[in-house]
């Protein structure tokens, strides 16, 4: 029992010391910042519980889950930022061919508005006639 005790303890106390580290870093992380943290974090509690279970003992699983867990945190962060880029630029390219409409739905406003001039000028000469 004093074991599994040391190993929350180990869990709790490094989870813990992960979010005050994180309190003091920069104001925003980056989705890879984050997701990378929150895979050593996971992987280093999972990777605890299980080796205290199976044996090697909580340190040595600790670190492997968290490695494993930094790694696929890293993988996905990177994942995310990628998409959010694509979407930025996809955003961006919308709101260029939005501007694009309104410019020519303006231009067609105008061109009817001067149509419609030179149909009343024209009615208005042919009745001076």
């Amino acid at each position: 029992m004093d074991t599994r005790l040391r190993t929350v303890s180990l869990v709790l106390t490094a989870a813990a010391l992960s979010v005050f580290t994180v309190g003091c870093g920069s104001p925003e992380l980056t989705p890879r910042e984050s997701t990378t943290l929150a895979g050593g974090v996971l992987g280093a509690g999972t990777g605890a519980l299980v080796g205290s279970a199976t044996g090697p003992g909580a340190a040595i699983g600790a670190g492997i889950g968290g490695g494993i867990g930094l790694v696929g945190g890293a993988a996905v962060g990177d994942e995310i930022e990628i998409i959010d880029a694509k979407n930025d630029q996809t955003q961006s390219l919308l709101q260029s061919q939005e501007r694009d409409l309104e410019a020519q739905r303006r231009e067609m406003d105008q061109m009817k508005l001067e149509q419609e001039k030179d149909e009343l000028q024209e009615q208005n000469q042919s009745r001076i006639r």
